[in-house]
């Protein structure tokens, strides 16, 4: 079989088999390069899943229920809940947290500490405070606690316990 090319010349079965072959294989390089990238951010794509479960957490609230982050163990991959209050920042045991809401209040995060390097992306603006049973106008629960929230007409009630 032969193929006209733009220039009115044959390309023969041969250098078609070539062009597809050349193709495919920079499609699979492609393909394969995107896998494995270190594109996929282990502590960003946990506390997002994390967040999304804290605003389920959060619509159900109504009659109380409970949010909860597993210890991974890692010393260096950490994860908080963190209440701002009406604050942008605060600092605790030597670590600052910051968030980006703006002058917002009751600001709700859930944070991420990656070798020693806090960040507070995913933020929920509360319609009430949130108060932490024996806590102040900011507070910080790190992983390994199960948060039982109740919402009253007032405020939300956060209590935890350690599991």
């Amino acid at each position: 079989m032969q193929i006209i090319n733009k220039r009115g010349a044959l390309l023969s079965e041969g250098s078609v088999k070539v062009i597809i072959a050349v193709a495919v294989v920079v499609g699979m390089v492609y393909l394969l390069v995107s896998l494995f990238s270190p594109v996929f951010d282990e502590a960003d794509e946990t506390a997002k899943s994390y967040f999304e479960t804290l605003e389920r957490a959060i619509e159900d609230v109504g009659g109380g229920s409970s949010f909860f982050m597993l210890d991974n163990g890692d010393d260096d991959l950490n994860f908080y809940l963190v209440y701002f209050g009406n604050t942008v920042e605060f600092r605790e045991d030597g670590k600052v947290f910051t968030h980006k809401r703006g002058k917002g209040e009751y600001v709700l995060c859930v944070c991420s500490e990656n070798k020693k390097v806090v960040v507070c992306k995913y933020c929920e603006e509360m319609k009430l405070p949130v108060r932490l049973e024996g806590g102040g106008d900011e507070w910080i629960v790190g992983e390994g606690k199960r948060m039982s929230l109740y919402k009253t007409t007032e405020v939300y009630d956060v209590s935890v316990k350690v599991e």
